[in-house]
């Protein structure tokens, strides 16, 4: 039964600039991949991406998409039991099905994507991880790319109860819903959210959700041009947003030969998540979703243009988050030898 329809403000704004790695370069393929190659993972690290389909042809990185081993390949039998027939990818809740393909006018999914898996130069920023997978959820899927209420929340229940730890939420909407809350009170992984596209102050204005609902395992980001400014479009405030990160002017380009120019915080969101993927699937000790936002917030770069705009005064800074997390590895390492 469908709650009720609400409104997804990708508010993903297309375009024609030259994209700049000046602030980038810190969250490449090539960075993470230099920084992350004198250690070992710990664990494999699941990022539900949540959204409104995908393309997956030649330009993804295929062995990055989650695989459902429990479920045999179209043979119209749930051989897992999860009560969801050939889901191998993920599911699709909004026609019920195991298609998560997107329509070809629907290329808001395809481009988180992209910047994630995607083969194309400097994109893909953890095609090269092999314990990084990305399960593909569709949840969104009208004319405008918006969804139910009830997809999205029964989106949320798939991920948790299909191993995710973190889910890449790139999408907003001022409407408070008590069941959405709920399922993210109640769940386990570490929700990495889009604060939208309004260039509002949520400070003092109208909440926007799943922001807002100001939860310990909701970090909540906005977007900045690679000089540290905040874009215009982008809502920001340190009572309900959490961190920035880059999200201007990425070319993201299609298997079709297509591409678009993309900017918003949805945009910047993939960036965070990888990032607390990398976080979990590298310390020592495995790390709740709490601590993860915690490490990413505390290590970020400062600026003071960001000072009063979002809780962490600043942007990402995936190598010092990565450092902590080495740090802390190093002292327990320490212990045990003496003991």
């Amino acid at each position: 039964m469908v709650l009720y329809a609400f409104s997804i403000l990708f508010g993903t704004s297309l375009f024609s600039q030259k994209y700049n790695l000046q602030l980038n370069k810190t969250v490449s393929a090539v960075s993470y991949k230099r920084l992350l190659d004198e250690y070992c993972p710990q664990r494999k690290a699941i990022i539900a991406l949540i959204d409104s389909g995908f393309s997956c042809k030649e330009n993804i990185s295929k062995g990055r998409i989650w695989n459902n081993t429990g479920e045999k390949s179209s043979n119209n039998i749930d051989d897992d039991g999860n009560g969801y027939i050939d889901d191998k990818t993920g599911w699709n809740f909004v026609d019920n099905s195991n298609d998560i393909t997107s329509k070809q006018e629907h290329t808001h999914g395809t481009s988180l994507l992209n910047i994630l898996v995607g083969k194309q130069k400097n994109q893909g920023i953890i095609k090269d991880i092999e314990c990084c997978e990305i399960m593909l959820i569709k949840a969104l899927g009208d004319e405008n790319e918006n969804g139910k209420m009830q997809a999205l929340v029964q989106a949320i229940e798939y991920a948790e109860k299909n191993g995710a730890v973190i889910c890449n939420l790139s999408l907003s909407t001022y409407q408070k819903d008590n069941e959405l809350k709920k399922v993210i009170e109640n769940s386990n992984m570490l929700f990495v959210v889009a604060a939208g596209n309004d260039g509002e102050n949520l400070n003092e204005d109208f909440p926007s959700y799943p922001s807002a609902f100001a939860l310990n395992n909701i970090l909540s980001v906005t977007a900045i041009d690679d000089e540290g400014v905040l874009l215009p479009e982008s809502n920001y405030g340190d009572k309900y947003v959490d961190v920035a990160m880059y999200g201007s002017n990425i070319d993201v380009r299609f298997a079709d030969g297509g591409h678009e120019m993309v900017s918003g915080t949805s945009i910047a969101v993939p960036y965070v998540s990888a990032s607390a993927a990398l976080i979990y699937a590298y310390a020592l000790n495995e790390l709740s979703s709490t601590e993860i936002k915690d490490i990413i917030v505390q290590s970020s770069e400062k600026t003071k243009e960001l000072s009063s705009k979002v809780k962490a005064g600043g942007y990402l800074n995936f190598q010092r988050a990565f450092n902590v997390v080495l740090k802390k590895e190093k002292q327990e390492i320490h212990l045990r030898e003496l003991l």
